[in-house]
């Protein structure tokens, strides 16, 4: 018998000063935002009266125009789609 143990999160600490620390906050809402928008579509995209199941590409593309992704710089915007889309493909792949 053997014991697995599974780092489940990080800490990470980081000294920022006040005056960009209201910034900081406002891009981490705007990303769990992003996030959770396109997360939704993902998962009632058939509701939506989407055809395709939506893939990263499409996302990016598609919500480039949102209130949340504009809100983030555009690499940040696109790795929040990139990194939605590889939880994804992992939990279907983990799912089979």
């Amino acid at each position: 018998m053997f014991e697995v143990r599974m780092l489940l999160s990080r800490r990470t600490y980081a000294k920022i000063l006040p005056e960009y620390s209201n910034i900081i906050v406002h891009m981490c809402y705007a990303t769990s935002k992003l996030w959770n928008v396109c997360n939704y579509e993902r998962r009632h995209y058939k509701e939506l009266g989407r055809e395709k199941y939506p893939d990263w590409y499409y996302q990016k593309k598609e919500h480039k125009g949102d209130l949340w992704y504009r809100q983030l710089p555009s690499q940040t915007a696109q790795e929040t789609c990139k990194q939605l889309d590889k939880a994804w493909r992992s939990f279907l792949i983990l799912k089979i």
